[in-house]
Order: structure tokens, then sequence, then C-alpha cells
């Protein structure tokens, strides 16, 4: 019996699966927030806890509800991307790097700042930490994705 398909090279074979795999992670990125808007959120968020301390409640709930506008556009944008398939439970590394930002938010907390460089500095720290924290657990989730669409059968 002869092959109905004609057999690839190896290393035509290794691209073609490096093209799905680009493929695949491309289209698990679409299905998380952006980048511009993890930032935003960070920023929020790195905002409020660097000022906690240092202006009354009024001020810190007014820049907490800047997050309104971008809850409304972060729906706004998901409404038109795909709909991302539940992880059933998400992975070691996704679950470290939420504990550490739920640490590195109490550790804000407990930082109390006053003076305009001791601000400056909290909300530096807070931001850097955050962001690194919410990025890998951005990249945690879509490895999830991927690696669940891929022991999926079809």
């Amino acid at each position: 019996m002869s092959d109905q398909h004609p057999s690839l090279h190896p290393s035509e074979a290794l691209k073609a699966l490096a093209e799905v795999e680009r493929a695949s992670i491309s289209m698990a990125e679409k299905a998380e927030p952006s980048r511009l808007f993890m930032i935003s959120l960070v920023a929020i968020i790195s905002t409020v806890m660097a000022l906690i301390h240092a202006v009354p409640w009024g001020v810190s709930l007014s820049i907490l509800g800047l997050g309104i506008p971008l809850s409304i556009w972060y729906f706004m944008t998901m409404r038109k991307r795909p709909k991302p398939r539940t992880i059933l439970s998400h992975s070691g590394p996704y679950m470290r790097y939420a504990l550490l930002m739920v640490l590195v938010t109490q550790a804000g907390r407990f930082w109390e700042a006053h003076l305009w460089w001791e601000i400056g500095a909290k909300w530096i720290a807070v931001f850097v930490l955050l962001h690194f924290c919410i990025s890998r657990m951005r990249i945690a989730a879509i490895k999830s994705r991927v690696k669940d669409a891929n022991e999926h059968s079809v």
C-alpha cells in the first residue's frame, strides 16, 4: 500500500509544528486581557497603595474610581475577542505569582510613606513588583491554555 500523504522532511515538519505553536500562543494571548490594560490596572493599584497613608481616604477612593472607566474599557474590548476556554485548574507558577501579588499588596499597606520621595519610592517598588507578578501570571495562564488545548482530542 502506498501512502496518500507525501513524507515531509524533518526540518519542514519542525517548521510546521513551530508555526502551529505560534498560532496557538497568539490565539491564547488574544483571549487574555491586553498588556495596556494590565499596566493601567497596576498603575492605579500602585498609586492607591503609595498614597494610602499620605492623603485622605476621599482622594484614594477617587483615584480608585478610575477603575470604573478602566473596567468599562475592559468589558468593551473583551466582548470583541474570542471567549477563552476555562482552565480547570491554574498551574503552580500562576498560583505562586498570585500569592506573591497578595504579599506585595499587604507589604505595601504596612509601609507607611509620608514624604514625597518615600511615596515615589513606594510607588515604584509596588508598581514593579505588581507588574512582574501580573505579567508572569498572564504568561502562566497562556501556557496553561495552550497546554490544555493540546491535550484535548479533536
